[in-house]
This record gives C-alpha cells, sequence and structure tokens, in this order.
C-alpha cells in the first residue's frame, strides 16, 4: 500500500483553464463544495451515451448537480429521469474526481457510475425531457471520448478503464491522484521513491 508522502506532488497538466464567467459566479455563490453526478450509460453493443446541453458549450455525459440532501445515485437516477426520461438501474462507482476551485470558483466532485447495458426497451424510451439538451446519441467508444472536453475524456477513459479492472479511479481534475496504483503507472518517475 503506497501512503501520500509530504513531498507527493501532483502530476503534471496543462494549465486550468478557469470556466465560463457566468458559470464560475453561479459556482462561487453556492455553498461548499458542490458534488456532482455523471453516468457512463452503455447500449448493448458497448457504445457510450453522450449529450449535447443547451447551457454549455460542448458535449457532456447525463448527469448533474446533487441536490443538498440527495445521495449521489439518488441524484443520478433524478437526472435521468429529468434528462433522458429513462429509470435504469445505477451500477458501481467507477470514479471520483475532485476539481479544484481555481476551475469553476468552488470545489466540485463528481461521482460517476455505470449505467447499462440499456436494453432495446429502455433505448425505446429514451427521449430529451427538460430542455437541458439538444441532442443524446449512442457514439462507438472513441467516437464519443473525441467529443468530450479534455478533462471529461480523460474522467470518461478513467471510468471505462475501472469498469474492466473492477476499481474505482480517484482522480483529480481527470487525472489519477498522487500515490494511487493510476498515478504510480502513468508517471512512475514522478512519485517519491519510484
Amino acid at each position: 500500500m503506497h501512503h501520500r508522502h509530504q513531498g507527493d506532488q501532483l502530476p503534471p497538466a496543462s494549465p486550468v483553464q478557469p470556466a465560463d464567467p457566468e458559470l464560475v459566479a453561479w459556482f462561487a455563490e453556492q455553498p461548499g463544495p458542490l458534488a456532482g453526478v455523471d453516468a457512463v450509460v452503455q447500449d448493448e453493443r458497448g457504445r457510450l451515451l453522450v449529450v449535447d446541453p443547451v447551457y454549455k458549450p460542448g458535449w457532456d455525459l447525463p448527469g448533474g448537480l446533487m441536490d443538498s440532501t440527495e445521495l449521489p445515485v439518488e441524484a443520478l437516477r433524478r437526472e435521468l429521469a429529468e434528462e433522458l426520461g429513462i429509470e435504469p438501474a445505477v451500477g458501481r462507482l467507477l470514479v471520483v474526481d475532485a476539481v479544484p476551485a481555481s476551475v469553476f470558483g468552488r470545489t466540485v466532485l463528481t461521482y460517476l457510475y455505470h449505467v447499462g447495458p440499456l436494453t432495446p426497451e429502455q433505448l425505446g424510451e429514451l427521449r430529451l425531457v427538460d430542455g437541458e439538451l439538444r441532442a443524446a446519441l449512442f457514439l462507438p467508444v472513441e467516437e464519443a471520448l473525441a467529443l468530450l472536453p479534455d478533462e471529461l475524456r480523460r474522467r470518461t477513459a478513467a471510468a471505462l478503464a475501472s469498469l474492466g479492472s473492477g476499481t474505482v479511479a480517484h482522480l483529480h481534475h481527470g487525472r489519477p491522484f498522487p500515490g494511487t496504483r493510476e498515478a504510480l503507472q502513468l508517471w512512475p518517475g514522478e512519485q517519491p521513491g519510484a
């Protein structure tokens, strides 16, 4: 077991770009760290569901912020019903990602869960419900990942790796947290004692 030492550093990263100023202002008004939930939704062919939200640029995974009284799985069920009109079983936790306050003006903890594979019946129920989404597409994994912003692409790739390995990834802004097995594998020369 590897423990964090005082000298542990975060892995090298590209400079953190702040989010849209309106989004930063909204996040900054919220109390304490925020928590969000996203779903890695797959169909029976292994394709990944990506969504195009109207309230921000770029493609995303289905999900959203947790209400103050919700547990992560409850929030994800609510978000899937509100956004897509589906109520599938939520599978296991794949990723916990801590996004630093320098991005949104407040620390955000994001939980990614596996959902699926959706059955043909569930796929038939899928619809854009609350006006938050312009589109929802099932795409082959590589095509879906290519549409996602960098941090979310890394987070989603880690989730898919966790799904295959039976682990949970602990990330810091989409990158393996220092001292974790994933960080040791990705940045072996930069870990203390390596």
